[in-house]
């Protein structure tokens, strides 16, 4: 039986874009650090997998937007009842904005991707430095 569980997915973006994301029309993405949050009854691992791949057919919002990732990485909360909504109101708390209705059409929750804030890797970039990963 394969694992279900909840995970965080961070992408980070270098540049601005502008895309289109299915139902909830062009998104405006700043460069900096973005935390999506999502689940899965099984499959954990595979799921997170596929989200990582940049080559894939566009099924859930986060796939329209890591195409663009300069960086993406995973953690993974195995559980049985995954607390997607629960990590998502911590993120909220945390966040310096909110991608209203980002992955969230299955619940009530406002977001299930918020934007951290820029990245080391653009702030040491902008400095002078080279940067190859996040502390």
């Amino acid at each position: 039986m394969t694992v279900g569980g909840a995970y965080i997915l961070f992408v980070e973006l270098l540049e601005s874009v502008h895309v289109e994301v299915g139902s909830l029309g062009v998104i405006q993405f700043s460069p900096g650090l973005y935390a999506y949050v999502g689940s899965a009854r099984r499959g954990l691992e595979a799921r997170v997998l596929r989200h990582l791949r940049r080559d894939k057919r566009t099924r859930w919002h986060i796939d329209y937007i890591t195409p663009h990732a300069a960086r993406a990485w995973a953690t993974v909360i195995p559980a049985d009842n995954p607390p997607e909504c629960a990590i998502s109101q911590y993120l909220f708390r945390v966040a310096k904005k909110v991608v209203k209705g980002f992955g969230a059409s299955d619940c009530s929750c406002p977001s299930h991707m918020v934007y951290l804030g820029e990245s080391s890797i653009r702030r040491t970039h902008n400095a002078g430095t080279s940067c190859s990963s996040l502390p």
